[in-house]
């Protein structure tokens, strides 16, 4: 492996680490609900309150500071200490996309039909191990049967991991040598060399 081959290989193993810490670590959000399933739905059925207030109250008082705060804070130590670029823009996309790719809606989705927290649990890792398989860094895309080749359209690993290496190298531009002489190619072009 080249030196360059090298750095491609650890900034996506990077990438999928802390695509996969998020994911991994919401976890947590599935005894969230399971734990208050019977008093939320005695009181809802004597009219206390909405479905609609109660996910508000939770989002504000359980998502916001126990998943998306940490979250940024995270966020702003890893980018900028994998060396991406300074830009406002990219910042926030980067940010961004790990908080819509933090799974933590999969997790209140796990919840519904399933009054054992182990048990939803369970499920909801087994389909996170099943999306990171087939979100191409574990996998060879090629090497997969045809017959679930179609797994990976489903993989929240997969439009994560492309979502962040897109904007860490959009708009840069990179020396290949294919031949004698080194032609320059504008990133889109070159995503197909990561």
């Amino acid at each position: 492996m080249t030196e360059k081959e090298k750095e491609k290989s650890d900034l996506i193993g990077a990438i999928f680490f802390i695509v996969m810490n998020q994911i991994f670590g919401n976890l947590s959000a599935i005894d969230l609900f399971i734990r208050q399933k019977h008093i939320f739905i005695h009181e809802n059925a004597s009219r206390f309150y909405r479905v609609s207030s109660y996910f508000i109250a939770k989002v504000l008082c359980d998502i916001i500071p126990m998943r998306v705060l940490p979250l940024c804070i995270f966020t702003s130590v890893t980018y900028f200490m994998m060396g991406f670029q300074v830009e406002v823009d990219k910042f926030y996309i980067y940010l961004l996309g790990l908080i819509c790719h933090c799974c933590l809606l999969l997790c209140l989705l796990g919840q519904c039909g399933v009054t054992v927290a182990g048990l939803a649990n369970l499920l909801v890792a087994l389909t996170y191990v099943v999306q990171m398989l087939f979100g191409g860094v574990l996998l060879t895309l090629d090497t997969i049967p045809v017959l679930i080749r179609w797994l990976q359209c489903v993989s929240l690993f997969r439009y994560s991991i492309e979502a962040i290496v897109v904007n860490k190298i959009d708009g840069l531009y990179f020396n290949q040598t294919i031949s004698p002489g080194v032609y320059f190619f504008p990133a889109p072009a070159s995503l197909a060399f990561i």
